[in-house]
């Protein structure tokens, strides 16, 4: 225990049936009856992922890691089934960071049994942010039926990518043991309603009940802001609820002890309403996107910081300011913004009926579907629980997209739903899925410091387990064998923001693609790049072109709907070419054949002599490229150009000056030689799209194709015996695994050569069932190269530099494997 803590925390040790319970310097309780404290000296108090500083009568609590919550647990002391608890503070927060959601403090109160096992935890509202006076703060719970004892926790976390000097400082912390049982009842009601005024306004707002003294209701209100907590005194207690010149609306107060809920309405009669009864799009309802705009003011959505405005499905309400409003309703970029200017009056509604979306263009009716297989609906910081797969669904229609691929659709108990077989999955794809909207499950895997993955398309039988529970592999897969197996599903991949790194507290971070030499070029296991996330992408796909990989260019947002500063999906997208329609199947096929558009804003479609992106025709003609595209119609992002681009250049371009709605023009290329290639980009005001390749190749021509591995295997440490009747296999995937096949099996000798993909991995089974792995992977170095890329020395720059893909591939051709018993 650190020894500050009893300076700052033991006066805190009064021994049980004490007349005095309320510390020097505390008001908090200064008007309640005497409670008896029940909490041994301070001095063997635990801390835990957290750091604890005495600053004469206050205690400064810190946490120095992400994501992990720091708690200080007092020492546990006697309570009895049926006994009434209160831990109470003053807590004043600071956090060094804009993104105050991601930092949260609160106490808690936890029951123990016999066996000192933790039976039940209770927590406190949490303070989020910045919290720059001393707030009151606490929890009143009942020990459960199992309790022989009860402690007190002080809880901080913070749930930013970025370690930051982010704590609380706490006053007069304290254990009350309360005199009295449990009550039953609690009224709530207004004493002093909000007025018509603007500028700052206050609602007053007194419980009353018969739980004992020194009971904490705690406060929650939907508008303004509200006190955490408030103390019960003579059966009462007041809480204040005040707004800002901002604040506007009715607010919904929740007030509970324990598990006594009461709820209250507080109106506000400065308000106006506003309201549209029903939204179509293709003749069916949709959900939108909403923006309340008054001079620089919007009204703020969830995710504000990312998407400005409201996701809703009308029929939908709010409440506004008096003044006058405009009002911005979109679905996408492909319709066209629905748009008024409203005069809103206090007390009063305006109604906007029914909006029916005018089409820019339908992609859908000429092959083209737009969509994002890169979404976590929990990404882990969980600043929101209550997000879900509906969720998902109903901002992916306000965006506009025609099929999202969700993955983490349930994460600790929170979110839904939670198949546990791929029938169930596959029945809840259907569910969600609707007329000219798909939704299927995808993920980002494989994931670790080789880097991070997409797919999309896979399919497994309704009987498997969901999930990655089918996966019977007995010892960790490597990356590349996680691709081969979603492979073996029909499923396409590619290759998630492949140069994105960062540093956190002076230390290198990575999501790059560090495994993408060996998997793209000597493996051949993935289809597409993502290129939308770095400007830097589009230098590492035009490398990749130039020598000879037919790599898609894809897509994704990474979209995470847990917190306020994840992107949504839709905000960049891929489209893919489907002309038989929309599937899973469908898309990975595109994806596959380099049927894409990636797009962070215009729509653009593009084809060779009517052919879609992905097209090889012969080099030594010339061809004509028809493209088309629009400004998106959500948002004021007009066309600059439209670009025939290769070889990482715009060799070619249109220039629209003052800018431009829609475009349609017409390319001519001459391939310069063998697997020349050639894109079309749109570029907006804002933003860009742009094809995946067109290629061209002569007839002698052979594009470069995956390594075969000259691989000499020595076995060690056997008898002469243990060869008898022992095997070596070579497996195209993980041994065993659900799509792994069986290439080869031979006797196994002390020391042989073979010929084997860079993928494979060869599994030496003895007749005792003994069994070692070894994979051309490991063994040439290459997987140490990759463990290098991802320790960033260079940060991306190995990525950018084609010696690295020459040095895998060489690595790759011939390597030795030992094997030791």
């Amino acid at each position: 225990m650190q020894p500050f803590l009893q300076a700052a925390l033991v006066r805190l040790a009064l021994p049980i049936g004490a007349s005095l319970f309320v510390l020097a310097g505390s008001s908090s309780l200064a008007a309640s009856p005497p409670a008896t404290v029940d909490l041994p000296k301070a001095e063997t108090w635990d801390v835990k992922d957290a750091t604890v500083e005495a600053r004469s009568d206050e205690i400064a609590v810190t946490t120095p890691i992400n994501y992990r919550t720091g708690r200080v647990t007092s020492p546990a002391t006697p309570a009895r089934p049926g006994e009434l608890f209160s831990v109470a503070a003053d807590v004043r927060t600071s956090y060094a960071v804009a993104q105050q959601e991601y930092h949260e403090f609160w106490l808690e109160i936890e029951f123990l049994d016999k066996a000192k096992k933790v039976v039940q935890t209770t927590a406190s509202p949490k303070l989020v942010g910045t919290q720059t006076e001393l707030r009151p703060l606490g929890l009143t719970a009942i020990a459960p039926k199992q309790a022989t004892a009860v402690r007190a926790v002080i809880a901080v976390v913070n749930k930013h990518w970025t370690i930051a000097k982010n704590g609380a400082v706490l006053r007069d912390l304290r254990l009350l043991k309360l005199n009295g049982p449990p009550g039953g009842s609690l009224e709530a009601s207004i004493s002093q309603p909000l007025t018509d005024k603007s500028g700052e306004r206050t609602a007053s707002v007194q419980v009353k009940t018969d739980w004992p003294d020194g009971a904490v209701v705690e406060i929650a209100a939907d508008r303004g802001q509200a006190p955490p907590v408030a103390y019960i005194a003579n059966g009462t207690a007041e809480a204040t609820i005040r707004y800002s010149p901002t604040d506007v609306g009715s607010a919904s107060a929740t007030l509970n002890i324990s598990d006594v809920e009461a709820t209250l309405k507080i109106p506000d009669p400065r308000a106006a309403s506003l309201s549209i009864a029903r939204a179509t799009a293709d003749g069916f309802e949709t959900p939108v996107r909403i923006r309340v705009t008054r001079g620089k003011e919007m009204l703020p959505g969830r995710y504000q910081e990312t998407t400005p405005g409201i996701f809703a499905t009308p029929p939908w309400s709010i409440e506004v300011a008096p003044g006058t409003w405009n009002v911005r309703v979109s679905r996408g970029p492909q319709f066209r913004s629905f748009e008024r200017t409203i005069e809103a009056v206090s007390g009063k509604g305006v109604d906007l009926g029914e909006i029916e979306f005018e089409r820019i263009v339908d992609l859908p009716s000429l092959g083209w579907y737009g969509g994002d297989a890169d979404g976590d609906v929990y990404h882990g910081e969980l600043i929101y629980q209550d997000v879900n797969a509906d969720t998902a669904v109903e901002i992916s229609q306000a965006m506009g997209l025609d099929w999202v691929g969700v993955g983490r659709w349930g994460v600790r108990n929170v979110g839904g739903p939670h198949p546990k077989t791929w029938g169930e999955a596959y029945d809840f794809m259907k569910s969600r899925s609707r007329d000219g909207f798909l939704f299927v499950w995808t993920d980002e895997r494989p994931k670790s410091d080789g880097g991070h993955a997409c797919f999309v398309g896979l399919q497994r039988s309704g009987d498997d387990r969901f999930g990655w529970g089918w996966i019977e592999a007995k010892t960790p897969l490597s990356q590349f064998q996680t691709l081969q197996m979603i492979r073996s599903s029909g499923a396409a991949t590619f290759a998630n923001h492949p140069l994105r790194w960062w540093m956190t507290g002076g230390k290198f971070r990575t999501n790059m693609y560090a495994g993408l030499p060996f998997e793209l070029c000597a493996s051949g296991l993935l289809d597409g790049l993502n290129i939308n996330d770095r400007p830097e992408n589009l230098e590492l796909w035009s490398m990749l072109l130039d020598r000879g990989y037919r790599v898609a260019a894809t897509a994704g947002a990474d979209f995470g709907l847990d917190r306020p500063g994840g992107p949504v999906p839709g905000v960049d997208r891929m489209y893919c070419y489907c002309p038989d329609g929309m599937t899973s199947a469908a898309l990975a096929e595109a994806v596959r054949g380099g049927r894409t558009v990636v797009s962070k804003g215009p729509t653009l479609i593009a084809n060779l002599d009517g052919q879609p992106p992905g097209a090889t025709v012969e080099s030594g003609k010339t061809y004509r490229i028809d493209a088309k595209a629009w400004a998106r119609g959500d948002e004021d992002d007009p066309l600059r150009r439209l670009e025939l681009w290769s070889h990482g250049r715009a060799i070619d371009a249109k220039v629209y000056d003052k800018g431009a709605l829609d475009a349609d023009e017409t390319f001519e290329w001459k391939p310069k030689g063998d697997w020349d290639w050639v894109a079309v980009r749109a570029v907006s005001l804002r933003g860009w799209a742009v094809t995946s390749a067109f290629y061209a190749k002569s007839a002698s021509y052979q594009p470069p194709e995956p390594v075969e591995c000259r691989l000499t295997l020595e076995v060690q440490g056997l008898k002469k015996a243990d060869f008898s009747g022992a095997s070596l296999e070579v497996w195209d995937g993980a041994p065993r695994v659900t799509g792994s096949k069986l290439s080869s099996s031979q006797p196994l000798k002390e020391s042989q050569t073979l010929t084997v993909p860079a993928s494979a991995t060869l599994l030496v089974r003895l007749a005792d069932g003994r069994e070692k792995q070894a994979t051309v992977y490991e063994a040439s170095g290459a997987a140490e190269l990759v463990r290098q890329i991802a320790a960033g020395e260079r940060r991306q720059e190995p990525l950018l530099d084609w010696t690295t893909y020459e040095e895998t591939l060489r690595l790759c051709r011939e390597a030795k494997a030992t094997v030791e018993f």
